[in-house]
C-alpha cells in the first residue's frame, strides 16, 4: 500500500511535462529565467522577478549559502546539481512560489528551516546521500503531500514537518531512532505513520493535533526483549487530538510509562491493547477519549464468549491509575481494580461506569483536601448496578468500605440491596461488620479507621435505602 502510493505519485510528478523541461534540459548560462551561483561563491546573478523563474545552480558547486534564496517569491523550481554536498540554514526559507526541488545523490545535509514556509512545494524526493536534516526543515510546508526519507537518516529533529497540512503518508526510515518535538504537529491530513524500526524515541507532541490519522503500523518486539535493542519512549502529548484513530495493537509494543496526555482527545478511539511491558498511564494519558471501550491486553478475545468477566478497563499490570488518566471517558461501562494505587479523579467524567469491581484493599492517592478530609469519590457514576469487591469481611479494609464503596453508594443507593461480595454479603453487613471490629480494637485502632460520627452516617444511609435488611444484622450485635 505503501509503496503504490507513492509510485503512484512519482509516476505523475516524472511525466509532468514542466518537470521534464526544467530537470531533463542542460543548464543555459544565457536563459534569463535563471539564477546562477559559482563555486562556493557569496555572489549572486540575479535573475528577472517573474512567475516563471528557476533557480539553477552552477555545476562544482559545492555548498548552498545561508539564507542565499531566502523570500525569493517568484521562484517556482530549484535545479540543484550533483556537486553540492551541504545545504545551510534558511536557503530557501519564504520561497512560497517554489513548487518542484531536485535535490541530488551526493548531497549530505540539509540545514535549519531550509525550506521553511515554501508554501507551494508540493513534491520532495530526499536522497539516500542525506544523513542529516535540521530542525524545521520543512515547516510550514503547506502543500506538500509526499515525502520520501532517506534511508540512512537517524533523527527527524524537531518541528521538521510542523504544519504540512497536507502530507497524507510518512515511512519512517528503519535507522530513524528518534523523532523530535513537534516533528509532525498539524499535519491534519496525514492518515498513516509506519514505524519499522521497534526502540523509537518519540518526543513529545510529536503528532498531536493529527487529526485524520487513522492508522499507525508498529513493528514487533518479539517474544523477549533484544537486551542491545532498548525500550520504546514515547513523550508527553505525543497522539493529542488524533481523534480518526480507532483501535490500537500495542501488544508487542513496549513501552514502559505513557506520558502525560499521550492519547488526549482521541475521541474516536474505542478500543488499546497495551503490551504486558507498561507499567504506568501518567495524567490524562487517555482523558477525552470518550468512545473508549475496552482497555486491557491481548486476552481480550479469551473472555468473548463470557461477558461476566469481561471489563472496558482491565489492567492488572499497571502500577496505577493516575489523576484524569480516564476522565471524560464516557462510554466506559466498566472497570476492575486490583492491587494498585488510584487517585480520585482517574475516572471523572465516566458516567455510564455500571459495573465496578474492586480488590480488598485499595490505595488512594491525592485523596485529601486542603482541610485534611478524605475525598474518595473516585468512580462519577449514578449508574452502578452491579458492585464486586473480590474479597470477604475480615480481608476487606476499613478504607475500602468507608470512603471508596460508600461514596459508590451514595450516587447509587439501590447497590444496599444487592450483594457485592463473594460470599453474598451486602454493603450494610460489611459496614456494621467492621464496626464491631472497631469496637473490639479500640484500643489500637487502624491508622484509616475512621472516626464514629462517620461510620453511623454511613449506617444511617444504608438503613435508610434498605431498611427490610435491618433483620439480618443480629448476627453482629
Amino acid at each position: 500500500m505503501v509503496l503504490r502510493f507513492y509510485k503512484q505519485i512519482f509516476v505523475n510528478f516524472s511525466t509532468d511535462k514542466q518537470y521534464k523541461e526544467i530537470f531533463q534540459d542542460p543548464i543555459q548560462d544565457t536563459c534569463t529565467n535563471i539564477i546562477m551561483e559559482s563555486d562556493d561563491s557569496d555572489s549572486i546573478t540575479p535573475a528577472p522577478r517573474n512567475s516563471s523563474s528557476t533557480i539553477k545552480i552552477r555545476q562544482g558547486c559545492k555548498r548552498i549559502a545561508k539564507c542565499r534564496y531566502e523570500n525569493f517569491d517568484q521562484a517556482r523550481f530549484v535545479k540543484i546539481p550533483d556537486s553540492v554536498e551541504r545545504i545551510f540554514d534558511y536557503a530557501f526559507k519564504g520561497c512560497s512560489s517554489l513548487r518542484t526541488v531536485y535535490l541530488p545523490e551526493g548531497l549530505l545535509t540539509i540545514g535549519f528551516g531550509c525550506f521553511q514556509e515554501c508554501t507551494n512545494l508540493t513534491m520532495l524526493h530526499i536522497p539516500n546521500s542525506v544523513y542529516k536534516i535540521k530542525e524545521e526543515a520543512f515547516k510550514g510546508c503547506a502543500s506538500l503531500c509526499a515525502v520520501i526519507l532517506p534511508a540512512q537518516l537517524q533523527r527527524i529533529p524537531d518541528r521538521c514537518f510542523f504544519q504540512c497540512s497536507k502530507l497524507q503518508l510518512v515511512v519512517i526510515p528503519p535507522r530513524v531512532r528518534k523523532i523530535g518535538m513537534h516533528a509532525f504537529f498539524g499535519c491534519s491530513n496525514l492518515k498513516q505513520v509506519n514505524f519499522p524500526t521497534n526502540d523509537l524515541i518519540i518526543e513529545r507532541n510529536c503528532f498531536d493535533d493529527c487529526s485524520r490519522l487513522e492508522r499507525i503500523d508498529l513493528c514487533s518486539y518479539g517474544t523477549h526483549l533484544d537486551e542491545d535493542i532498548s525500550i520504546p519512549y514515547w513523550g508527553e502529548d505525543i497522539f493529542y487530538s488524533c481523534y480518526s484513530l480507532v483501535e490500537l495493537d500495542l501488544s508487542h509494543y513496549p513501552v514502559h510509562t505513557f506520558k502525560e496526555s499521550c492519547f488526549n482527545g482521541c475521541n474516536g478511539l474505542e478500543k488499546v491493547i497495551l503490551s504486558t511491558e507498561t507499567r504506568e498511564l501518567m495524567n490524562d494519558c487517555f482523558s477525552n477519549c470518550s468512545s473508549l471501550k475496552q482497555i486491557g491486553y491481548g486476552s481480550f478475545s479469551d473472555i468473548e464468549d463470557n461477558p461476566e468477566d469481561k471489563f472496558g478497563v482491565d489492567l492488572d499490570g499497571i502500577d496505577g491509575f493516575s489523576s484524569m488518566v480516564f476522565g471524560g471517558c464516557s462510554n466506559l461501562e466498566s472497570v476492575i481494580v486490583h492491587n494498585q494505587f488510584i487517585m480520585s479523579r482517574a475516572f471523572l467524567g465516566c458516567h455510564k461506569l455500571n459495573k465496578i469491581s474492586l480488590p480488598g484493599d485499595i490505595n488512594s492517592w491525592d485523596n485529601e483536601d486542603i482541610y485534611g478530609n478524605k475525598i474518595c469519590d473516585i468512580f462519577d457514576s449514578d449508574n452502578v448496578d452491579k458492585l464486586i469487591v473480590r474479597s470477604n469481611l475480615e480481608n476487606i479494609s476499613y478504607y475500602m468500605v468507608y470512603y471508596v464503596m460508600y461514596k459508590i453508594i451514595l450516587r447509587n443507593p439501590g447497590l444496599c440491596a444487592k450483594s457485592c461480595t463473594p460470599t453474598g454479603l451486602h454493603p450494610i453487613e460489611l459496614a456494621i461488620g467492621k464496626l464491631g471490629v472497631i469496637n473490639r480494637r479500640k484500643s489500637n485502632p487502624k491508622k484509616d479507621t475512621p472516626d464514629e460520627l462517620w461510620i453511623y452516617n454511613v449506617i444511617y444511609h444504608y438503613l435508610r435505602n434498605a431498611p427490610w435488611m435491618i433483620f439480618k444484622m443480629k448476627c453482629f450485635h
